[in-house]
């Protein structure tokens, strides 16, 4: 069985790189739904994800969308990747 895999937050790009390399590097079969309120940030996620796919092909297909409702139907696994505040507050946490 295929997973379907949905990362709410995806713009985010180091940590949803992160996840889309190590998916290609297992060869996990999945449909990848990237998700995220910023349209221009999934766009990029999404390019570069699409890029990496053509680079080292994996049984993997992507989606990418702005509503989760549309995402989270059937997911077998999700993932939630935020960042509230920004890096402002990422700085005051981490530093």
């Amino acid at each position: 069985m295929n997973e379907k895999i949905v990362i709410i937050g995806a713009g985010g790009r180091g940590f949803s790189e992160a996840v889309i390399a190590d998916l290609i590097r297992m060869q996990w079969a999945c449909e990848l739904v990237l998700v995220d309120i910023d349209p221009e940030a999934l766009d990029v996620i999404e390019r570069l994800a699409t890029r990496m796919l053509a680079e080292r092909p994996a049984p993997i297909t992507i989606q990418a969308t702005c509503d989760r409702r549309e995402a989270l139907p059937d997911a077998t696994v999700v993932i939630v990747t935020i960042n509230v505040g920004g890096r402002g507050a990422w700085t005051q946490d981490v530093l």
